[in-house]
């Protein structure tokens, strides 16, 4: 049903899926993360997404979009890595190197 991941309807097609629970749209959001012909804004829906569904397979993902130029996507990639590990406060980290830094070492101590 959705497409190869390289079209936009199929980028907001799997959007809707993983909204609605989805797993398998979820994961197909995950592996085109970085190919997906939308703007970094829209990315930014599948950011929250992965944040919303609790999806840390997109840990690595939204650890490095948080130095996006693209504010939308860099705010929406924290409040996803501060869902998917309870406990880290956005005031701790002053910059997004820093933020990086913090987020590989909780994502190493959950595996």
């Amino acid at each position: 049903m959705i497409g190869s991941g390289d079209d936009e309807a199929s980028y907001w097609m799997a959007c809707y899926l993983a909204e609605h629970g989805d797993g398998r749209a979820l994961e197909i959001l995950h592996e085109h993360y970085g190919t997906w012909p939308v703007s970094s804004l829209e990315l930014a829906t599948a950011a929250r997404l992965f944040g919303d569904r609790l999806y840390y397979p997109a840990a690595p993902e939204l650890i490095e979009s948080l130095d996006a130029a693209s504010l939308n996507l860099a705010d929406a990639a924290l409040k996803s890595l501060i869902k998917l590990y309870p406990g880290a406060k956005p005031e701790d980290i002053d910059s997004p190197a820093h933020a990086q830094s913090y987020y590989r070492r909780r994502a190493v101590k959950r595996l």
